[in-house]
């Protein structure tokens, strides 16, 4: 059988997600309003969320911001500003922004239809946590085909440096 896919967008209304059949549906970042719909409407669902250390966040995003991310709505506001204050300040800017999204994760974490993993368990064993959210969704796992894709898509593939060398 195929796979459909959705992305939910605004506001999605769950009927709309139950007549699309999609199989799969990917929610960018956290999103508490759609998962507290799909359980005031008992839609059966199974999610994971990968958690990580929330000043791995900040510290990450501001160099990410300020130096090397890809332009977009977000970044062409932020940039500037991060360039022309303090390290200090600009991860302050950054909290203020943060602070109530980490709120509304620490809810979702509560789902018990959200299955938990950790950032570094993707980072220091990616195959063995990838087989776990595929067997979690029972989806079928390739690990052929798994392997070769985090090989490809690994941190030293892609930045062209081993992980923990700054360039």
């Amino acid at each position: 059988t195929g796979c459909s896919f959705g992305t939910p967008t605004g506001t999605i209304h769950p009927d709309d997600l139950q007549k699309s059949n999609a199989d799969i549906v990917q929610v960018d970042r956290n999103n508490e309003y759609f998962f507290n719909q799909l359980t005031h409407y008992k839609i059966s669902f199974k999610s994971f969320m990968v958690i990580r250390d929330p000043r791995d966040i900040i510290i990450s995003d501001y160099f990410s911001i300020r130096y090397s991310h890809s332009v977009n709505y977000w970044i062409k506001q932020l940039r500037p500003i991060l360039n022309s204050v303090t390290k200090e300040e600009g991860i302050t800017i950054l909290l203020s922004y943060y602070i109530p999204r980490f709120a509304e994760i620490r809810r979702l974490l509560a789902n018990e239809n959200i299955m938990k993993i950790h950032f570094t368990d993707l980072v220091d064993d990616s195959f063995t946590t990838y087989k776990k959210i595929f067997n979690y969704d029972n989806l079928y796992f390739d690990e052929k085909v798994m392997k070769t894709m985090l090989d490809k898509h690994s941190f030293e593939n892609i930045a062209k440096r081993q992980r923990g060398i700054e360039d």
